[in-house]
C-alpha cells in the first residue's frame, strides 16, 4: 500500500463526560470531552487503541493503578484547553502517555497550593450566599467570625452538602471558624447560626 497524499482522521467527535466516558467505543481518534462529571473509566477497547483528547470543561479523571494509569500516579483535574493522549491496555485499562496543560505548567506542578496564595476576600463575600470555584484547581477557604450574642456558629457547605461546623461560641465575644477545600467547579457557601458577623474570609487560590 502506498500513500501519496495526506491521510486525514475522522472529524473531531464531542463526548460528554460521565463516570464511564466510553472513548473506546467512539468512532474517532480525536475527541473533545465536555461537562464536569468525574471520570472513573474510559470503557473498553482493543490493546493499542489510541485516543487524542481535548478537554473542554473542568472534570476530574480518577487515578487507578490498573484501569486509569496517570502521570504522577494521582488524579487529574482538567481545565478547558488541556490535551492528552491515552492508549488502551485492553480489558478496560488505559494509560495516559502525555498530558499538556493549556497554561503550560507541568502536570506535577499543578497540585493544591502550587502557585496559589492566600487572598483576603472579605469585601466580596457574604454569609448565606453561594459562590462557585471557577478555577481549574481546588481552593481552600477559611472564615471566622466573632459572636455578638450566645450560641453564634458558622457552617460550611460544598455542593449543597454541609461539610463543616464552626466551634460554637457560648458567650459573646467568642470566635467561631470554619476551614474547608472546594473542588474545581463546585459551589460553596458559609452560613451562620445565632449572631456571628464575619471578621475575615480568606481563600487560597
Amino acid at each position: 500500500m502506498r500513500f501519496t497524499g495526506a491521510v486525514d482522521e475522522a472529524p473531531i467527535l464531542t463526548i460528554a463526560s460521565a463516570a464511564t466516558t466510553d472513548i473506546g467505543a467512539a468512532r474517532a481518534n480525536m475527541l473533545r470531552l465536555t461537562g464536569s462529571a468525574a471520570i472513573a473509566s474510559f470503557g473498553s477497547a482493543p490493546s493499542g487503541t489510541m485516543r487524542w483528547i481535548w478537554f473542554d470543561g473542568m472534570m476530574s479523571i480518577t487515578y487507578n493503578a490498573t484501569a486509569m494509569i496517570l502521570p504522577t500516579l494521582s488524579s487529574i483535574w482538567t481545565a478547558p484547553g488541556d490535551t492528552a493522549t491515552f492508549v488502551s491496555l485492553g480489558g478496560g485499562n488505559w494509560r495516559c502517555l502525555s498530558y499538556n496543560r493549556v497554561i503550560g505548567w507541568p502536570i506535577a506542578e499543578n497540585g493544591f497550593g502550587y502557585n496559589q496564595s492566600w487572598q483576603d476576600m472579605t469585601a466580596s463575600r457574604a454569609l448565606s450566599t453561594t459562590y462557585t470555584n471557577g478555577t481549574s484547581r481546588p481552593i481552600a477557604v477559611s472564615v471566622w467570625a466573632t459572636a455578638t450574642g450566645l450560641n453564634g456558629n458558622l457552617s460550611a457547605a460544598v455542593g449543597g452538602v454541609t461539610i463543616a461546623l464552626g466551634n460554637q461560641a457560648h458567650v459573646a465575644g467568642a470566635v467561631a471558624c470554619v476551614s474547608f477545600a472546594v473542588p474545581p467547579g463546585s459551589t460553596y457557601s458559609v452560613s451562620q447560626g445565632g449572631t456571628a458577623p464575619i471578621n475575615k474570609w480568606m481563600e487560597l487560590r
